[in-house]
C-alpha cells in the first residue's frame, strides 16, 4: 500500500492545530511576562513551551498510524538511508550557518540542503515523507506570521532576537526575513523532516511489527 493516495490534510490537521496552539500559548505566556518557563531569550531559552518538543511526538505518531493503515516507505533499507543523508545535511547547514553567520549565502546553502532533503523524504518514504512534510510547513508557516507581527511591533519576544553577535537591521523587512522568515523557511524545516523523520521510521517499524503480530 505505500504507493497508495493518503489525505495529507486529514493526517496533519490535528497536529497542525495542536502545534498552533503551543506557539499562540508561548506567545501569550512572552507578552504577559509568565516567567522563565515562556523565555524571551534569543532561540527560545529551551522553553517547555515551545513546538520543536511535538517533532519527535508527530513524527512518531504519524509513522507509526501509517504503517498500521498500511503506508509504509518503499523501501525500509533506502528509507534509513535516506535519513542518513538527511542528518549529514543537516549536519552541514549548521556548519555553513555557524562558518557564514546570519548572512544571505549561509540561507541560499542552507535552503538548496533543505530542497535535497525534502526531495528524499518524499521520494523514499512514500506517504510518511508527504504527511512529514506538510506538517513540517503547517508548524513554521504560523511562527513566521507571527514573528512579522513580532518584530513591526517591537513586542519583545524571543522571535525577535538573534545571537549575540547578531546586527540588527534598520529596516523592519530585513530584520524578519533574517530572524523570521528564511530561518523558518530552511533550516528548521530540514530539522522537522530529519528528527522528525527519525522518529517517523521508528514508529513505521513499530507499527508494522505490531500489525505482523496481530
Amino acid at each position: 500500500m505505500s504507493n497508495q493516495h493518503v489525505s495529507v490534510r486529514d493526517w496533519i490537521l490535528v497536529p497542525a492545530l495542536i502545534t498552533l496552539l503551543v506557539s499562540l500559548l508561548r506567545l501569550t505566556g512572552e507578552l504577559l511576562d509568565w516567567g522563565p518557563l515562556f523565555s524571551r531569550d534569543p532561540g527560545g531559552g529551551g522553553s517547555p513551551f515551545g513546538i520543536s518538543w511535538l517533532i519527535p511526538i508527530f513524527g512518531f505518531y504519524f509513522g507509526w498510524a501509517l504503517s498500521k493503515r498500511g503506508y509504509r516507505p518503499h523501501s525500509s533499507g533506502r528509507a534509513w538511508g535516506a535519513w542518513a543523508v538527511c542528518f549529514l545535511l543537516l549536519l552541514a547547514s549548521g556548519a555553513v550557518t555557524a562558518w557564514l553567520g546570519i548572512t544571505y549565502p549561509a540561507f541560499a546553502a542552507v535552503i538548496i540542503m533543505m530542497a535535497i532533503v525534502a526531495y528524499l523524504v518524499v521520494a523514499h518514504w512514500g506517504p510518511l515523507g508527504k504527511v512529514l512534510f506538510a506538517y513540517a510547513w503547517a508548524a513554521r508557516i504560523p511562527v513566521i506570521i507571527i514573528a512579522l507581527f513580532a518584530i513591526a511591533g517591537d513586542w519583545g519576544t524571543h522571535y525577535e532576537k538573534g545571537p549575540p553577535d547578531f546586527v540588527y537591521p534598520q529596516s523592519t523587512f530585513e530584520h524578519w526575513l533574517q530572524l523570521g522568515l528564511l530561518p523558518q523557511a530552511s533550516i528548521w524545516i530540514t530539522i522537522t523532516l530529519t528528527f522528525g523523520g527519525l522518529f517517523a521510521l521508528i514508529g513505521t517499524h513499530i507499527g508494522a511489527r505490531g500489525q505482523r503480530r496481530s
